[in-house]
């Protein structure tokens, strides 16, 4: 018996130290048990939006072996089998959106497999913290320096904040105004090392020639020195400019420092008396992000001034006394790309350890290479930056069958909207943005249901909705005529579209109220008895208002937040009534949430009268009688993302699709219902949270199970059935 009672305990121990490995050491691990999405693969939409790469790491004993880290949309590894970038840090969830900002990457010199991260998009935001990897990125572990980050503050989103020492053991960490920590490999524990009295860490720098000197450049606070071992930094004399980035030639007696307002420095450290030597390859431009020096080769690149059509990209071989500037071609793999990318600001220059002749540039758009950066005219290519997705998504609307096999049109902060066809490539325009055009910041996107030809795009060329545009489209997006009816001062809105009519569409506007057009954009009225002040602030704002009924063309529908109430009209949007008191969602869905504002009405296809609405914090609601009496689901606690999709065959109800966290869970997970709520089922797990501020959802009404997620920072993540 008491045999069987030592094995007994024996085993549970075993249990025991199981489930507290899985807990505490690989970040992901937890719930995976739980899971139940092995039937979903999940991958980015194909943009090409790029975004802003603000570091890329070589590993020197792999030169195929490629890192990037961005401001707002994560970390990538490139996959050379694969030929793309693949995402490292969809693990995080909604709860942890902040760490997809990624403030500095380091590599193990002596093992491919090992690196670091540390991550906070905002110092004011939770969490943010240092990970290291054993796996290239797959899984990570959480080092708990759990202090302020800054991936997305300028200028501190430049520079280099996390270095492997080269003894191998230290690993040297920049925070956002808590100074700089060392974290020791051996003993597992953090030590604070230097903490500048007045300004941020910008780079950290090693010196591998003079007995490990370590050089620590200050936004705005001078450059330091050390040897590695000391606790005393001294501030170098002289350099009272503002520093975005440092280098040290081969024999580490120059020192090179960028800065965004005076212009590109050195000076000889063998002679420091002499001062610093003002080196600009362009006396003209003095915004200089970054310097690299590589094999007796010195390299930088001007931030293109706003409206330049042309940039600069410049060598030197003599530390900077004389430059060449490259003729540069591209090498364009992006089709709605303009020739002038990249160069408007060049955030890292990176030469292959193993080939000075390779070279990467990373900028605002994303990663370009060149095999051959002395040739007479340099080719640079983005075909690497394929799989890198960092656009912000505003809206999405997916089509029924038709005949030009368009499965989605989406809409992005920035860069306009595209219409996506069923074969996953690179989409088309749906209305050009930032190249003469005026919607850059696309937020109200609607088609005719029974004409899904006739699509409008509504938006504004800047965050805060001025200079704001209506166009509309008669051939899926392919031709726009601006609507000169809409003002350009009534702002950024939604729009909606009547199901049988395509010239009957009604507005919701950031500064004209709800209005209406009979003649398609030509003349426009405003609406009696509808709601005010609908939505305000700027474009990022995720609450979706205003719908047609898509079946019966003369209804539609509005939520209102600020007086808790739903209206509906049967006259095109001319006159509302107000029907019943909804709930007030809070404008965040859960306390540490970056973004505001999530709730979104929807309509049924094929069910005239049947809508949802999701309400964040007070979760979902179904009405099948234009909105008199509404239903809550019981099962879901808080939804700030709802969507609907084809159905599950042998049925004729839409698929649900949602962002929630279920009554009896603690963490937000996404689920599809395919009976009308009364069931849902999760579609994803620990290892893929998909949790960069997602922020639309929507369903393919073409393919069953195919979903799509629409987030702040990491595209459009699609999610199919296996």
């Amino acid at each position: 018996m008491n045999k069987i009672k030592q094995i007994l305990w024996y085993k549970f121990f075993e249990l025991i130290i199981l489930i507290t490995v899985c807990t505490v050491t690989v970040v992901g691990c937890k719930n995976s048990a739980n899971s139940n999405n092995e039937n979903y693969h999940w991958r980015n939409l194909e943009i090409g939006g790029g975004g802003y790469v603000t570091g890329l790491y070589i590993h020197p004993l792999d030169s195929n072996l490629i890192y990037i880290r961005t401001d707002v949309g994560g970390a990538f590894r490139y996959d050379i089998q694969k030929e793309e970038m693949v995402q490292l840090m969809n693990w995080a969830g909604v709860e942890e959106a902040n760490l997809y900002g990624v403030y500095g990457m380091a590599l193990d010199p002596v093992d491919t497999a090992h690196l670091f991260l540390s991550a906070g998009r905002y110092p004011f935001a939770s969490p943010c913290d240092v990970f290291e990897s054993f796996d290239k990125g797959r899984t990570f572990q959480a080092l708990n320096l759990n202090l302020p980050m800054g991936a997305n503050k300028h200028p501190e989103k430049m520079g280099n904040k996390l270095h492997l020492h080269p003894n191998g053991n230290e690993l040297w960490c920049a925070t956002y105004g808590k100074g700089l920590w060392i974290y020791y490999l051996d003993r597992k524990q953090w030590e604070e090392k230097f903490f500048p009295s007045q300004n941020n860490i910008q780079s950290i720098l090693f010196d591998r020639s003079h007995g490990g000197l370590v050089y620590i450049s200050t936004v705005n606070d001078g450059i330091f020195v050390s040897d590695t071992t000391s606790e005393n930094f001294r501030k170098l004399t002289g350099y009272i400019i503002d520093n975005t980035d440092i280098a040290l030639n081969n024999n580490d007696n120059i020192l090179f420092a960028t800065s965004r307002k005076n212009g590109l420095w050195a000076i000889n450290l063998n002679d420091e008396k002499s001062g610093w030597k003002n080196i600009n390859p362009n006396p003209s431009l003095n915004e200089y992000r970054t310097v690299s020096w590589s094999d007796g080769m010195l390299f930088t690149a001007p931030s293109k001034p706003m409206g330049a059509l042309k940039w600069g990209f410049y060598l030197s071989t003599n530390n900077g006394d004389t430059w060449r500037a490259l003729d540069t071609k591209i090498d364009q793999h992006i089709s709605w790309h303009q020739e002038l990318f990249p160069g408007s600001a060049i955030s890292d220059i990176v030469v292959d350890p193993s080939n000075p002749q390779r070279v990467f540039i990373t900028d605002w758009f994303s990663v370009f290479e060149t095999k051959n950066i002395m040739s007479d005219s340099v080719v640079w290519s983005n075909r690497i930056a394929k799989g890198h997705e960092e656009v912000v998504c505003l809206n999405m609307k997916a089509l029924p069958q038709n005949d030009q096999d368009i499965a989605l049109y989406s809409a992005h902060a920035d860069i306009g909207g595209f219409a996506h066809v069923k074969a996953d490539t690179t989409p088309n325009f749906i209305f050009k943005s930032s190249f003469g055009q005026q919607i850059n910041n696309l937020t109200g996107l609607a088609f005719c249901e029974s004409s899904p030809n006739v699509v409008y795009a509504l938006g504004s060329q800047k965050h805060g909705g001025e200079e704001s545009c209506l166009a509309k489209s008669v051939d899926f997006g392919k031709n726009w005529k601006i609507l000169d009816a809409y003002q350009k001062n009534w702002g950024w809105g939604r729009i909606a579209v009547s199901a049988k009519n395509p010239n009957r569409i009604v507005l919701c506007t950031q500064n004209n109220g709800v209005c209406y057009s009979s003649d398609g954009g030509v003349t426009f009225n405003k609406s009696q008895y509808a709601p005010d002040s609908l939505i305000s602030g700027p474009v990022f704002r995720y609450n979706y208002i205003l719908v047609a009924d898509k079946v019966d063309g003369e209804w539609f529908y509005i939520y209102s937040r600020n007086d808790s109430s739903f209206y509906r009209s049967n006259s095109f949007g001319a006159n509302w009534e107000k029907v019943t008191h909804m709930p007030v969602p809070d404008r965040k869905f859960f306390e540490n949430q970056l973004d505001t504002d999530y709730w979104r009405l929807e309509t049924v296809p094929g069910h005239t009268g049947h809508l949802f609405l999701c309400l964040a914090n007070q979760g979902l609601y179904y009405s099948v009688d234009r909105g008199t009496t509404w239903k809550r689901n019981d099962l879901l606690d808080a939804v700030p993302l709802m969507g609907l999709g084809a159905p599950l065959k042998g049925t004729t109800y839409p698929s649900i699709y949602v962002l929630a966290r279920k009554t009896e869970d603690k963490e937000f997970w996404y689920y599809r219902s395919t009976d009308n709520g009364d069931s849902f089922e999760r579609m994803n797990n620990s290892q893929i949270r998909i949790g960069n501020n997602p922020q639309f959802i929507e369903g393919d009404r073409q393919v069953f199970g195919k979903v799509y997620i629409g987030t702040n920072g990491s595209g459009i993540v699609v999610g199919e059935l296996k």
